[in-house]
């Protein structure tokens, strides 16, 4: 298995949960693997890069919210807990009890964070930290808490004045971390793409000479790709929560790049939080169609590979064996 398999999403963990996919192929409702959670909008940092750079004012998902939301997806299959942003999850006020209440209910949790504000990551099965050139001394300075056996990963945007950052420091932070990978994925802009993975290519293998650098590297090929679809069947299996109006689920994070919006627009708007159950058992309809609306998508592959799924074509026979982080999809 490559690792990018393993650390990002590219399709291949949907095989290993047959309950899910046949739930959502004989439309069941019950299609849940896992979900992304944004508690909150509030960030500690303005990156230049930022995908939602454009948000409203500042919102936030309270923890009842939260809580019935989950509540629902776990009699809908799902199995782990990704926190993330929106703005930075360690700021939410009751960051602990949304931590400890996941964990109570025998869910897998992982972590995405800047790395500048909370320092705690214990309880975690995986944290990943986002590295830029304005943030990496105080990551290196900082005191962590991790649980023995935590996969923790790093994640940086080649972009702007991140490309100063020395592959010595990087090395430095991955040591001091225990990381085992290094996440490295360009600007979402699409008409530079092309050049920028270029580029990032050209970056890993100038640090070769660096020891235990390229090896720990992880180039995701992020390509902007319409599906021909009428809607976007991933969002069964891996709905987000966004703190956008309190609590409103979206398809996933990347509807943020769909005509520079850099923010979760309400066109892309699933329904609110409590009603996510309606949505899975196709009471409520979206609102916009992937083929027409979805310019930005960075899920093309996982959403074909689903629809070649309702045409007979898969994939189970080929992943029977357990995968690292599987209920993380």
């Amino acid at each position: 298995m490559e690792p990018i398999d393993l650390y990002t999403s590219t399709g291949v963990k949907f095989w290993r949960h047959p309950e899910q996919m046949h739930s959502f192929l004989n439309k069941k409702g019950k299609t849940v693997i896992s979900t992304h959670i944004s508690p909150t909008g509030r960030c500690n940092l303005n990156c230049e890069y930022c995908s939602v750079s454009k948000r409203g004012p500042v919102e936030e998902i309270s923890l009842g919210v939260i809580k019935t939301y989950i509540s629902e997806l776990l009699t809908r299959g799902l199995k782990a807990v990704i926190l993330t942003g929106g703005g930075e999850p360690t700021l939410y006020n009751q960051f602990a009890e949304i931590v400890d209440y996941i964990r109570e209910q025998g869910l897998g949790l992982g972590l995405i964070t800047n790395g500048t504000a909370g320092k705690n990551f214990s309880n975690m099965d995986w944290v990943r930290i986002s590295v830029n050139y304005d943030t990496i001394n105080t990551l290196l300075k900082s005191t962590y808490v991790f649980d023995l056996g935590t996969t923790i990963g790093l994640s940086m945007v080649y972009s702007g004045k991140n490309k100063q950052i020395s592959y010595i420091r990087l090395n430095e932070l991955m040591d001091k971390l225990g990381a085992e990978y290094l996440r490295v994925l360009p600007n979402c802009l699409p008409q530079e793409l092309d050049e920028a993975h270029e580029q990032i290519d050209r970056w890993i293998q100038d640090g070769t000479t660096y020891k235990g650098f390229a090896e720990r590297v992880i180039h995701q090929h992020k390509q902007h790709r319409t599906p021909p679809l009428a809607s976007c069947l991933q969002s069964y299996f891996r709905p987000y929560l966004s703190e956008y109006e309190g609590g409103t689920v979206f398809p996933c994070d990347s509807v943020v790049l769909n005509n520079h919006l850099s923010r979760f627009d309400k066109k892309y708007s699933i329904c609110p939080a409590h009603k996510v159950g309606d949505y899975l058992d196709g009471r409520i309809l979206p609102k916009f169609a992937p083929f027409n609306d979805c310019q930005g998508c960075v899920f093309y592959n996982n959403n074909m590979m689903l629809y070649r799924f309702t045409h007979g074509v898969h994939e189970f026979h080929k992943h029977q064996d357990l995968i690292k982080h599987e209920n993380f999809i």
